[in-house]
């Protein structure tokens, strides 16, 4: 067994089953739902660090010499802002899963696209 295939076995994929799989890739294939992943997966990281950040905010600028309160908009905003990034994400992997752009992504930047380089030693 060669490095590379033990080191696509320890990704849990065979190196043998990496060059049958036949097909377009699950996010070219279903780029909705892939992008719809995307969108929350970007809510679930950001939006609790967002507000965690902010609650340490106001901790930090209600106590001397601030005494500070911050106010409710700034809460709203913020998460306006995170919701409104995480939807920028998703147009983007809606464009990265694109057939075109993933037929590009393959000869010109395989370490992005969604399939792993093709071999030539075949």
């Amino acid at each position: 067994m060669d490095n590379n295939e033990h080191a696509d076995r320890g990704a849990g994929v065979s190196s043998a089953h990496a060059r049958t799989v036949q097909g377009p890739p699950t996010q070219v294939a279903y780029p909705r739902r892939a992008s719809w992943r995307t969108f929350i997966q970007s809510l679930a990281a950001f939006l609790p660090t967002a507000n965690g950040i902010l609650l340490l905010l106001q901790e930090f600028l209600g106590q001397p010499p601030y005494s500070l309160a911050m106010p409710g908009w700034a809460f709203v905003a913020v998460n306006a802002a995170v919701v409104l990034g995480a939807f920028f994400s998703k147009a983007l992997a809606l464009v990265m899963a694109n057939p075109n752009v993933e037929k590009w992504l393959q000869s010109h930047a395989p370490a992005a696209s969604a399939l792993p380089p093709q071999s030539t030693d075949s």
